[in-house]
């Protein structure tokens, strides 16, 4: 499961889920998330006054994740806000916002610290998101110029 050190040259990376009532999704991110090949992260999951057990199941089964408590009036913007802030205050250097239905191949966040160190600071980075039910991509358009397939 993801640690909370940070490498030499890397600031600490913060992954930041927001989920409500829907566990068997969040969890199916977290259990990609535990494969990657990165384990140089933190995992921080806001649950928005879930009643389906997230909490609880949660803590269970991962209980490395941190998780941030919201009171069901958050949505998904005030859960990203929230969860940026508790990863600030922690020491954030960098910070990567999934969905709870996003899956995470074990490469993934190997890439995104590439391309961040080819970047530099004060970048956005995102990756090429793939259809679970057609397997195609669903980037459009060009790379950026700053895609090293650009």
């Amino acid at each position: 499961m993801p640690v909370e050190t940070s490498k030499k040259n890397n600031p600490s990376l913060s992954v930041i889920v927001p989920t409500y009532n829907r566990w068997e999704e969040v969890r199916i991110t977290l259990s990609s998330l535990e494969k990657s090949e990165c384990n140089d992260f933190e995992l921080i999951i806001i649950e928005d006054g879930c009643v389906d057990g997230t909490t609880e199941k949660c803590a269970e089964e991962f209980p490395l994740v941190k998780i941030i408590h919201g009171d069901g009036n958050l949505w998904w913007s005030g859960a990203i806000n929230k969860g940026v802030e508790f990863a600030l205050d922690r020491g954030a250097g960098l910070i990567l916002w999934l969905n709870d239905d996003n899956r995470v191949e074990p490469q993934t966040l190997k890439c995104l610290l590439k391309a961040y160190e080819r970047t530099g600071g004060r970048s956005i980075i995102c990756c090429r998101v793939k259809s679970t039910r057609t397997a195609e991509d669903e980037w459009v358009g060009s790379p950026p110029i700053w895609h090293p397939e650009h």
